[in-house]
């Protein structure tokens, strides 16, 4: 093991010195220097097939890929792009809610939760003057639109909601949040400070 370490270690230093002389002689060089040159670099690719080691059986690789997995599923720190569970029902709910944070960063939408409530619905809004308009979608992905994000969905007993950051601040007061399917107006409460 120790005599394969060293090999595999004068290889790499064997490239780092070839690797750079034989690409100036290969361009520089006289014909006799390149093909001195092609055989070095076919004897060293040769060199590291050999002491490349072999691939792991199938049932490795699937052993090694499901510890990742789990591993990762063990860390909630990691931050990780919500997706849409494919068990959720499709369906695209009517916000009953929708309150402005103080400073217009961010949106909270809620509506009522159903069994089975999905853990992420896709979010689309369109600024159109002073009017918010929001589009909600829960299940699997519909057609990609512009715009469109996938957020977390936060279920408190029969109310689901969720909280859109805003890129292009809308500034204060004066916007008003409207269903995009049906144009009416989404009702609000007094804003907390966000």
């Amino acid at each position: 093991m120790r005599g394969l370490l060293m090999l595999t270690v004068c290889l790499g230093l064997a490239w780092m010195v070839l690797g750079p002389l034989t690409l100036w002689l290969l361009v520089r060089g006289p014909v006799l220097a390149r093909t001195g040159v092609v055989v070095t670099l076919a004897l060293l690719e040769a060199a590291t097939v050999a002491l490349s080691p072999e691939p792991a059986p199938v049932d490795v690789v699937a052993h090694e890929t499901a510890r990742e997995t789990a591993q990762e599923a063990a860390a909630p720190d990691r931050a990780r792009e919500p997706v849409a569970e494919a068990g959720c029902a499709a369906r695209e709910p009517s916000p009953e809610r929708a309150v402005l944070s103080e400073r217009g960063a961010a949106l909270t939408l809620s509506w009522h939760a159903v069994p089975g409530e999905c853990a992420t619905a896709e979010v689309t809004v369109r600024h159109d003057g002073r009017r918010l308009r929001v589009w909600l979608h829960e299940g699997p992905p519909s057609a990609e639109r512009a715009g469109t994000r996938v957020l977390p969905v936060r279920v408190d007993g029969a109310e689901a909601s969720l909280r859109l950051p805003l890129g292009s601040r809308p500034g204060r007061g004066g916007h008003v949040a409207v269903d995009g399917r049906t144009g009416h107006r989404i009702p609000g409460r007094p804003a907390p400070h966000a």
